[in-house]
C-alpha cells in the first residue's frame, strides 16, 4: 500500500522564503485556499529522494599505488626558476615565469634567428627541462644539450574553500606545505571549523586546467559517507586554484498539532517521520492520515501534498518520504 499523496499548485507571492509565524500564517492561508477550491489532482508519491538533488558519491578509489601526494606540483606564473646549460654557460639564465606563463629560450649574442617561445604554465621542471632540451638541440646543438630547471622561489598554491565554514584566516588556504600537498578533508580541517549546518554529503570542487585555464566539472563528493566507512585513503589530493564549496543544509518547518514546532536542519535522509520525532512527536487527536507538505517547486509556484502518516507508523506505506531544505509540514487536529 503506497502512502497517498495529492497536490494543488498555488502562485507563490515571490520573495525568499520567511520564517516562523510569517511562514505558519503562509501555510494556514494557503491551506484554507485549497480546502475552499475542493479541488485536487492525483500525483505520485513524494520520492525517496527529491527530484532536483544533486547525485553525490565517494571520491574515487586511488591508484593501486596510492596517492604521490609528493609528486611535484606544476609551474605557475610568478615562479622564479633557474636554467642551465652543461655545454654553454652563456645560455645560462634565472629567470620569472610571467603572466602568460610563457617566455623566450634564451640565446646568446652569437645565435641568430628567431627566438623560440616556450610555455611554462601547466608543466612540471622535468617536463620543462625536456622540452627546453629539444629547442636547443633543434636550433643550437647537434645533440641533445644536458639541461638543469630548477625552481628557486615559488608562489603559494593556494585553494579556496566556501560555504558552510568559519575559515581561521579567510577563505584560501596553502595546499603545498614542506614538500606535500593537502588532501581535500584535511585542507577543509585546516581551514577552520564547520558550520552547524554544514553538508559534508554534497562538497564541490571546480577546478582549472593549469596548461588551459578550462573549468573542469568535478563530482559532488560525500565526505560524510567516506568518514563514516573510514575510507580515508579515497581522500582526493587537491590541485592550484581549487575552489571547494560546502553547502548548507538547509531547514525544513513544521506546525500544527505538534509539541515542538518551528524550524529544523535539513539533515541527511530526513524524513516526515524523523522530522515529527525531532519535534517533540505529535499531540493527541492529530489528523495523521493527512499531513501536509508545502514544498516550493522553484518556479514561482508551491506544490502542496497530502500525505498518510498513519500507514507510514503502521508499516503499511511502502516508504517514509524524504524531504529537501525549504519544506514546510503540518499536521493538523483531529475534527469530530
Amino acid at each position: 500500500m503506497r502512502a497517498a499523496v495529492n497536490f494543488r499548485e498555488r502562485e507563490r507571492p515571490g520573495g525568499s522564503l520567511p520564517r516562523a509565524s510569517a511562514l505558519w500564517g503562509r501555510v494556514a492561508a494557503l491551506l484554507a485556499a485549497l480546502a475552499a477550491s475542493g479541488c485536487t489532482m492525483s500525483l505520485p508519491p513524494l520520492l525517496a529522494a527529491p527530484e532536483d538533488e544533486v547525485a553525490s558519491r565517494l571520491p574515487p578509489p586511488p591508484p593501486p599505488e596510492g596517492y604521490n601526494l609528493y609528486a611535484p606540483l606544476p609551474l605557475l606564473p610568478g615562479d622564479r626558476i633557474e636554467i642551465t646549460v652543461r655545454e654553454d654557460p652563456d645560455l645560462n639564465v634565472t629567470l620569472e615565469i610571467p603572466p602568460s606563463g610563457a617566455f623566450e629560450v634564451y640565446k646568446s649574442d652569437k645565435d641568430s634567428g628567431p627566438r623560440r617561445e616556450i610555455q611554462a604554465q601547466g608543466k612540471t621542471v622535468q617536463s620543462l627541462k625536456e622540452e627546453i632540451a629539444d629547442i636547443y638541440k633543434e636550433v643550437r646543438f647537434s645533440f641533445s644539450p644536458y639541461v638543469q630547471v630548477s625552481l628557486v622561489a615559488s608562489v603559494p598554491r593556494i585553494a579556496v574553500i566556501l560555504g558552510a565554514i568559519e575559515a581561521k584566516e579567510g577563505s584560501s588556504v596553502e595546499i603545498f606545505k614542506n614538500g606535500a600537498r593537502l588532501t581535500l578533508l584535511r585542507a577543509i580541517r585546516s581551514a577552520g571549523t564547520l558550520m552547524e549546518d554544514a553538508d559534508m554529503s554534497r562538497v564541490r570542487i571546480e577546478r582549472r586546467d593549469p596548461a588551459t585555464g578550462s573549468l573542469v566539472s568535478l563530482p559532488s563528493y560525500d565526505l560524510e559517507k567516506m568518514i563514516e566507512d573510514a575510507t580515508y585513503d579515497r581522500d582526493p589530493p587537491l590541485e592550484p586554484g581549487d575552489v571547494i564549496t560546502i553547502p548548507s543544509l538547509g531547514r525544513v518547518y513544521i506546525f500544527g498539532n505538534i509539541n515542538s514546532p518551528g524550524d529544523y536542519l535539513c539533515t541527511r535522509k530526513m524524513t516526515i517521520t524523523k522530522l515529527i520525532a525531532k519535534a517533540g512527536n505529535y499531540k493527541p487527536f492529530s489528523k495523521l492520515t493527512d499531513v501536509r507538505v508545502v514544498r516550493d517547486e522553484g518556479t514561482a509556484r508551491e506544490s502542496v501534498y497530502s500525505v498518510n502518516v498513519r500507514a507510514i507508523l503502521d508499516g503499511t506505506a511502502e516508504y517514509d518520504p524524504l524531504l529537501k531544505s525549504g519544506d514546510r509540514v503540518f499536521i493538523e487536529e483531529s475534527v469530530f
